[in-house]
């Protein structure tokens, strides 16, 4: 979740960043993000420390560093697990020692995913074999990149519209933003149907009698929808009712119901989050 904020809220600043340059405070900002970051590298450290225990199969009190660097050279995982610390580091400095810029936004963004993708070969794609198992994996990573755009552009509208900024720039960026949508909803759905392909198949008895991890994906699934329901109703509705207000009397009424929209917008996204944690530890088997 914090990879995904560091990545998603920076591809926006960096996006857009002509149109809030003057409207926010940058130093609240950059506080916000580099906790974001620290929480990503804690997080990772977690992450080393759960996989050491349960891939070796020992408990905690047993677990000791030489036991963590041992594992963390199985499989490339201390490659991976360097290059993630390695961009989380290099986006704190990024932000808290250079000035702000378009430039250096975007430069955290490309950090962020690089770091990001990394999270890939701890799923299910990379368990497949090589060949046809790379579009899986490529496929997983455009994902993964693509959700977090989505998730992280919500988190920064709605935190402009809980500080109250500028009406008429969250109306431009909300315009602006649309194009944006339609390429990663497509992304979505497209790789979603290649994971689905791989992982679950194209045996109908597999969608007919779900198992629990299909259920967990047609879970998925529904909350998907709502945030496509949810993200029409942004762009169709709210958003030209925001410029109509801008030109009369009703602006604050149509920020606060766009503040509504897609804060329940966010929360589906986290469910989401939440429902790919357990997909990610469960095993994809019918007969699970």
């Amino acid at each position: 979740m914090a990879l995904s904020l560091c990545f998603g809220v920076s591809f926006f600043l960096s996006t857009y960043f002509d149109e809030i340059k003057d409207k926010i405070s940058f130093p609240h900002i950059k506080c916000i993000f580099s906790i974001i970051c620290w929480f990503s590298l804690v997080f990772s450290v977690s992450q080393v420390i759960f996989l050491t225990m349960s891939m070796e199969d020992i408990p905690f009190v047993e677990l000791s560093f030489s036991k963590i660097i041992e594992f963390l050279q199985q499989g490339d995982y201390d490659i991976l697990f360097t290059i993630r610390l390695l961009s989380v580091l290099s986006i704190l400095f990024l932000i808290l020692r250079l000035p702000e810029s378009k430039v250096s936004w975007f430069a955290s963004a490309c950090l962020a995913g690089l770091s990001l993708m990394t999270l890939v070969w701890f799923g299910h794609a990379a368990s497949n074999d090589f060949g046809l198992g790379w579009l899986h994996l490529v496929a997983d990573v455009v994902h993964i990149l693509a959700a977090s755009v989505w998730g992280g552009s919500l988190a920064a509208l709605y935190w402009f519209l809980l500080k109250r900024k500028d009406a008429s720039v969250i109306e431009s960026i909300l315009k602006k933003f649309s194009f944006t949508g339609y390429i990663i909803v497509t992304l979505l759905t497209a790789t979603g149907l290649i994971n689905s392909y791989f992982l679950i198949g194209t045996n109908l008895k597999n969608y007919i009698h779900p198992s629990a991890y299909v259920l967990l994906i047609y879970l998925k699934v529904i909350f998907f929808a709502l945030m496509l329901v949810l993200a029409a109703c942004n762009h169709f509705v709210l958003t030209p009712y925001l410029q109509r207000g801008l030109a009369g009397d009703k602006e604050a009424h149509a920020l606060r119901r766009l503040k509504v929209s897609i804060g329940l917008e966010y929360a589906c996204y986290v469910v989401i989050i939440g429902i790919v944690a357990l997909v990610g530890g469960q095993g994809f088997s019918p007969d699970m």
